[in-house]
């Protein structure tokens, strides 16, 4: 598989919302390697956000802190990721919420309007 590549976009929400002190490209790289090589412990697959290929994955940074990251695994492109209070809605309905201070992820699945 080809090492992922790290968007603008992510370096610059990397530097905001981990800090400094987490080489964006060096993140970017390890998150594929551990889906590539099944590394549950490392990264855990939390679903599809869109059609195209990107998925969101939790991860932890050294600190002990949950990230959510927004990979397109077809690209191989690491997008954004979410800190603390943010969610993503996954593709079959459910909200990825990163709870702040918490070490685990709260995944609710929310009502669907009949619109």
């Amino acid at each position: 598989m080809a090492p992922g590549r790290a968007t603008a976009h992510w370096r610059q929400r990397v530097g905001q919302r981990i800090g400094a002190s987490v080489c964006p490209e060096l993140l970017a790289l390890g998150l594929f390697w551990a889906i590539d090589t099944r590394r549950d412990d490392l990264v855990a697959y939390l679903g599809r956000v869109r059609r195209d290929g990107v998925r969101a994955f939790r991860f932890r940074v050294p600190d002990g802190r949950y990230f959510v990251a927004l990979l397109d695994t077809e690209r191989r492109s690491a997008i954004t990721v979410l800190a603390p209070d943010h969610a993503v809605r996954l593709g079959d309905g459910a909200r990825a919420t990163v709870m702040p201070g918490a070490r685990v992820l709260q995944l609710t699945v929310l009502e669907r309007s009949k619109g």
